[in-house]
């Protein structure tokens, strides 16, 4: 499913093209990859990370799948579940309740 959607050494899923803003350069080689340093948004966030679905990581590096990487993923018929992500007040929260509980125990 990934292949039928390739043409010209991009792929040209709907999702992913909307998300990109275009055709997804590909890398060349098998085109089953996006050209390595190609970007797009953390799910969820604000982040910009290089994406899950080029060709090269390093060593020790996470990275989380961005909006690109999920269109490519629902373009090829996978079912993607909304991605909780935590809010920073609520973080806050938690940790100044921590932070409370272990003051009033000294």
């Amino acid at each position: 499913s990934w292949f039928a959607q390739v043409s010209n050494d991009e792929f040209i899923g709907p999702a992913s093209v909307a998300e990109h803003g275009g055709n997804v350069p590909l890398d060349g080689g098998d085109n089953d990859h996006y050209v390595d340093g190609l970007t797009s948004t953390i799910r969820g966030t604000a982040t910009v990370q290089e994406a899950s679905m080029t060709p090269t990581i390093a060593e020790g590096e996470i990275r989380h799948l961005t909006d690109l990487d999920i269109a490519s993923l629902e373009d090829i018929g996978w079912e993607i579940a909304a991605l909780p992500v935590p809010e920073p007040s609520g973080v806050l929260l938690i940790a100044s309740s921590a932070l409370i509980l272990f003051r009033r125990r000294r």
